[in-house]
């Protein structure tokens, strides 16, 4: 098949779908929605930076060449790093400001889908991705995924966010999610309950063999100085505001560091430099006990969940994070929000511990709990390990996403 894809090209997830679409012998374009480097070995590429995204902020692709050379120049870009520090207030004017950029770019995006002659138009994500996937002919099967925010989070802003998220849904013709909750949540949102679904993890899935070699290849030298006494603690998710709690991620980390009988080291990937993780670490003076470090590299993470104990992702709004599967499968073991999505994968007290995202205590007892109870953590490595095999291996979702493809095609052929 030839496949369009629609995604942020710099995003790690979108390069893995883009692989995996590869291994199963199709072609694949894709039309970035954020300015980036030429993926390797793509049949189109082309860049449609919707909704002002080279102003955006980002926890992706950092470390590419034009990811580097932006970063070198940043000092001589004002207004980007003038957003940058105020990302948080730009995000949510971004949901007003964004959407009129559209009508710019789906005629261009029209006239692509007319020349490449795709089989299948995939989106991603609804916003924006998704969004500028509306200018796909009614001839063309229109896929959309979603992830675990897209409708819980993003959709409710405002009339312009409502309103073509139900436009996307109802466009869609098969619809793709990480979590069962989705599919109800899509319905009441405008997707038809007779059309395809496939439950699957949005990146495609985990590679197993790649996933294991990270406990035996030599360790990154960002990461081997981290190989000390310290139980690492490992919180992977970046600044995202809107959804992840790092507030009550730091608010808890004294109290951990006061009344553990273990020395801690909790680690923050793609936090160095970022003035409000800064900002938090001042205010609870835990300066000894936190290392922000840079972006990292999908290897370079692997390579830390592989010396993980407790892995940290405090969210309100989430479907199923990919690295919450990563470093289940490494042997670090999960301490998460209590919302329904991360319920399916998982069980307070068995595999996991979840908590009032918005309670410091509450996730401060959690992981005191966690350090202090080995059998807990050496029961759920085998019960993690065996969950995510079982449902999300990238060999099971590369077959359970081609007969998806097929199905759409061979319904529309009808």
């Amino acid at each position: 098949m030839n496949i369009l894809l629609v995604a942020d090209g710099r995003s790690p997830i979108t390069r893995r779908w883009i692989e995996e679409l590869q291994i199963s012998g199709h072609q694949v374009g894709l039309v970035s929605s954020y300015p980036c480097d030429r993926p390797t070995e793509l049949n189109y590429f082309k860049v449609l930076p919707i909704c002002f995204s080279k102003y955006a902020g980002s926890q992706v692709g950092r470390g590419s060449g034009e990811e580097r050379n932006q970063q070198k120049n940043e000092s001589k870009m004002p207004l980007k790093s003038i957003l940058k520090r105020y990302r948080k207030l730009f995000q949510k004017l971004r949901y007003w400001i964004g959407p009129p950029t559209l009508w710019h770019y789906q005629p261009l995006m029209k006239r692509i889908i007319h020349e490449q002659q795709p089989d299948i138009v995939h989106a991603l994500r609804i916003p924006f991705e998704g969004m500028l996937g509306l200018a796909c002919p009614k001839n063309v099967p229109f896929i959309v995924s979603i992830w675990g925010n897209d409708l819980t989070l993003h959709a409710p802003k405002n009339f312009w966010m409502r309103y073509l998220t139900e436009q996307v849904l109802n466009r869609a013709n098969g619809l793709i999610t990480d979590v069962d909750r989705d599919i109800e949540l899509a319905s009441e949102w405008g997707y038809e309950t007779k059309k395809p679904v496939m439950v699957a993890l949005t990146s495609g899935g985990i590679d197993f063999k790649k996933l294991d070699s990270m406990k035996t290849d030599e360790i990154d030298p960002l990461i081997a100085p981290l190989s000390t006494d310290a139980v690492l603690i490992v919180n992977p998710r970046g600044i995202r505001p809107g959804y992840v709690r790092n507030d009550t991620f730091f608010a808890a980390i004294p109290k951990v560091v006061k009344k553990s009988k273990k020395n801690v080291l909790f680690i923050c990937p793609s936090m160095a430099n970022q003035p409000q993780a800064i900002a938090w670490v001042e205010k609870f003076g835990i300066n000894d006990s936190v290392k922000l470090l840079p972006y990292l590299s999908q290897e370079q993470l692997w390579q830390l969940f592989a010396k993980t104990t407790l892995m940290i992702s405090v969210t309100e709004h989430d479907g199923t994070p990919n690295s919450l599967l990563e470093s289940m499968s490494l042997g670090a073991f999960p301490i998460v929000g209590d919302i329904q999505s991360l319920r399916e994968w998982v069980v307070d007290g068995e595999n996991g511990l979840m908590v009032d995202p918005g309670d410091p205590d509450a996730l401060a007892d959690a992981i005191l709990r966690a350090l202090e109870d080995e059998g807990l953590l050496e029961r759920s490595k085998k019960l993690n390990y065996q969950k995510v095999v079982e449902r999300a291996s990238s060999q099971i979702i590369r077959e359970k996403r081609d007969q998806f493809y097929s199905a759409i095609l061979k319904e529309l052929a009808l």
